[in-house]
């Protein structure tokens, strides 16, 4: 589609069909096909999440990862699972305590270590709060040439009862590919776990918790590495890809961008884009955005405020953040996220917008917007564009993104669909 033809200057497009393209609607769904690719695999497995739980259905997840390894009929069979190095690694059992039996040749669990966190700070910075100086966020679900993108975690939350938002693509092989060669090499600047319980260090760069200069080339050769997937390549055009009403099936009818973000390394390719979507939005177009952390950064705002179309955000109401009815800091962080909501409201009025930009909380007795049993939760972050007299949405936003302004800091990865398939958009 012409209206976002601008795309491909900023990241390489991807041309599928709409009909390898499957949204999943429950955490029981997801969870059901990611046995299924553990058990289908035939080449590889490559996933990529900040942590993997340690309760019953993730340890049928690693049982099932067992079982496939271990299968003789399938000699070519490698996996490669990416966590973060502060969650993966916190309190025990952990994620690693669960997978070390796994590890060896044709089995590697990898811990990226944000290089932000070093020295005296990482000895004195409490678990859980030193999870603000960086994380791996990338959410990569990969069995052969299908795989799943979502903003959901290797956990029972995600698997029962906390709803996220899941898209299942089905033989895609270069886009597979791409998948691949990034998880594996972010991969390469991490740690990579042994058997034994010892951490290799990265083999990509020094290990940039060694000092401030180990720091700093890390970061050098970190960034260097990625532009092989921020740098658009010569491709087609894609103004010539059908509109959402252009039938319901066909070949190439809709365009996958992936941007990554990684603010730590001078990479904002997402945050650019996600800018420039929000502030094109023109006349008759709508726009909805959701984000379970609501805290918009400030070029984000000022992108709505600017544009010219209506603009719907949902965040969270008090009640229904994970973190409501905390103990200790933690609960102090509804109110943090009040104190966002309320700026946002206060620049609304202030550029006389409010007739175009509204701005809802989520509510429901006794369900959350993010958290944990006992309630039932919704964990939806993405970005719906509906163009002009359009009644259905042409681009969408998956992944690990919450729009926030901890960009700066994590490691994410952004799956931009145009879509011209009118089954898919529904």
């Amino acid at each position: 589609m012409q209206r976002f033809s601008w795309l491909a200057a900023f990241s390489k497009p991807y041309f599928i069909s709409g009909n390898n393209v499957e949204v999943i609607y429950s955490p029981e769904k997801f969870y059901d096909a990611l046995q299924t690719g553990i058990r289908g695999a035939q080449r590889r497995i490559v996933m990529s999440s900040l942590y993997l739980g340690t309760d019953k259905l993730e340890t049928q997840l690693v049982e099932g990862l067992r079982s496939s390894m271990a299968d003789v009929s399938r000699p070519e069979l490698r996996t490669t699972i990416l966590l973060d190095h502060l969650r993966g690694f916190r309190g025990s059992p952990n994620s690693y305590t669960l997978l070390k039996d796994l590890i060896d040749s044709k089995f590697g669990a990898y811990f990226y270590h944000t290089p932000n966190l070093r020295g005296l700070l990482r000895r004195v910075a409490p678990s859980r709060f030193n999870e603000v100086m960086g994380l791996q966020h990338m959410k990569i679900y990969l069995f052969d040439d299908s795989f799943i993108i979502s903003g959901a975690n290797l956990s029972r939350d995600y698997f029962a009862n906390r709803q996220d938002r899941y898209m299942k693509f089905s033989n895609c092989p270069q886009l597979a590919d791409f998948m691949v060669t990034l998880v594996e090499t972010v991969s390469s600047f991490s740690f990579k776990a042994t058997a034994n319980g010892s951490a290799e260090s990265p083999v990509a760069a020094k290990n940039p918790l060694t000092s401030k200069r180990a720091s700093k080339t890390f970061r050098t050769t970190f960034k260097n590495a990625m532009a092989e997937f921020t740098s658009p390549s010569d491709s087609p055009s894609v103004e010539g890809v059908p509109s959402a009403h252009e039938g319901e099936s066909g070949d190439q009818d809709t365009v996958v961008y992936p941007l990554l973000q990684m603010g730590q390394y001078g990479v904002s390719q997402d945050a650019i884009v996600t800018q420039r979507i929000l502030a094109q939005l023109g006349k008759e177009e709508k726009l909805f955005l959701t984000s379970g952390y609501f805290n918009l950064p400030p070029e984000y705002i000022h992108a709505i405020l600017s544009s010219e179309g209506q603009c719907s955000v949902l965040g969270a109401s008090p009640q229904a953040n994970g973190f409501y009815g905390a103990k200790g800091v933690a609960k102090h962080v509804p109110s943090m996220y009040i104190h966002f909501a309320q700026e946002f409201l206060e620049s609304i009025i202030k550029h006389g917008c409010e007739g175009r930009v509204k701005y809802s909380e989520y509510f429901r007795n006794g369900w959350t917007f993010h958290g944990k049993e006992p309630y039932s939760t919704i964990m939806i972050a993405g970005v719906w564009y509906y163009l002009a007299k359009e009644n259905l949405p042409s681009l969408t936003l998956v992944g690990s993104s919450n729009y926030g302004r901890w960009q700066c800091v994590i490691t994410e990865s952004e799956w931009y669909l145009v879509v011209g398939h009118r089954s898919l958009t529904r």
